[in-house]
């Protein structure tokens, strides 16, 4: 979003984990799309809304918890891809590295 509203190349990506169909709109063409269709207007407003709020839950979370507890959240929260995911993806998540999430996954089996 930050990327998308300055104008300037994105300091983040994302990444597929499965087949996946992208779709793609020119910055210009939503102000059409919502003097043509106001709901969706209303709909993104909610979505980005609601985007900010998780966002910022996590900023805080990764500045107020530990990565142990936000490992075992993560845990709690996604325990499917924990499982089906890359060690070294749940670590980038997290903001920790693959090996600091090695410990902690030893630790907490313990």
């Amino acid at each position: 979003m930050y990327s998308y509203l300055t104008k300037t190349p994105a300091q983040y990506f994302i990444q597929a984990l499965k087949p996946t169909t992208v779709l793609q709109i020119h910055r210009d063409e939503p102000g059409k799309l919502f003097d043509a269709v106001p709901a969706l207007e209303r709909f993104f407003r909610i979505k980005i809304e609601k985007a900010y709020v998780a966002n910022l839950n996590r900023t805080v979370r990764s500045m107020s918890e530990t990565a142990e507890t936000r490992y075992l959240n993560f845990i709690k929260k996604h325990s499917d891809l924990a499982q089906s995911v890359p060690q070294y993806m749940v670590a980038s998540y997290l903001g920790i590295s693959p090996e600091h999430l090695s410990t902690i996954r030893k630790n907490s089996h313990q």
